[in-house]
């Protein structure tokens, strides 16, 4: 994927120095923190591998770039930090509450959760892990739930929707697929959750004993428990 340098264009008039009237009190209080708070943020968006250094350059990783495209325009535009560099200044000089500061944060943060509980289809493949369960370990998100459009994660004996609710879920030792003597593998629960339905070598017969090739179909009726069909 092309690199482009980041722009930092934006945040121009918000720093003093790049102000016609600098000496403008309003202007001073506009800026985003100090060099020192600047500096330790951009180790951090290093360390972390959203940019990495490039010379006298700093450039977005690909793991950035897709952090920019999923996160909501209200909390990714440099403005929001220089409006609230400048209610902190406000705070200072006693010309603003500290606790309505804080009440505007908590109302703006319950928006943005509310408003953003799961990324835009589009942007739900820019993110292949996703950490879930008690002990924070990596799920894989393998596919998109057909019933409520969740994702599926991999569990030990499950590929299951985030939803408890939905309850959709394909069991690695589904009898069908049991009896069949095949392996409901990751491959083939993406496939079904993809396509709804994945062609596969070798499905045992157990009246005939012997096997063959089919496409099995994935029927899901909204119950507790999946089924699954043939075509040949």
């Amino acid at each position: 994927m092309e690199k482009a340098s980041v722009d930092l264009s934006e945040t121009d008039e918000f720093l003093p120095e790049n102000n016609e009237d600098s000496s403008n009190p309003k202007r001073l209080k506009t800026q985003l923190g100090t060099p020192a708070t600047r500096a330790g943020i951009i180790e951090k968006l290093i360390s972390t591998k959203f940019i990495e250094r490039n010379k006298k350059q700093l450039l977005p990783t690909e793991k950035g770039i897709n952090l920019i495209a999923v996160v909501p325009t209200d909390i990714k535009s440099p403005r929001l930090t220089a409006e609230w560099e400048a209610c902190l200044t406000e705070i200072e000089h006693g010309e603003k509450n500290f606790d309505e500061f804080l009440d505007e944060i908590k109302h703006m943060t319950k928006e943005l959760v509310f408003n953003n509980k799961s990324p835009v289809d589009e942007f739900k493949s820019l993110f292949p892990q996703q950490t879930s369960g008690n002990k924070g370990n990596k799920k894989e998100v393998i596919g998109i739930c057909p019933r409520c459009g969740s994702d599926v994660l991999e569990w030990d004996k499950v590929f299951s929707c985030v939803k408890k609710e939905c309850e959709f879920a394909l069991f690695k030792q589904s009898r069908y697929f049991v009896d069949k003597r095949v392996k409901l593998t990751k491959t083939i629960a993406k496939s079904l959750l993809k396509d709804g339905k994945v062609f596969i070598k070798e499905l045992y017969s157990s009246q005939k004993n012997k096997t063959y090739s089919a496409t099995v179909v994935l029927k899901d009726d909204g119950g507790k428990y999946v089924s699954f069909g043939l075509e040949f």
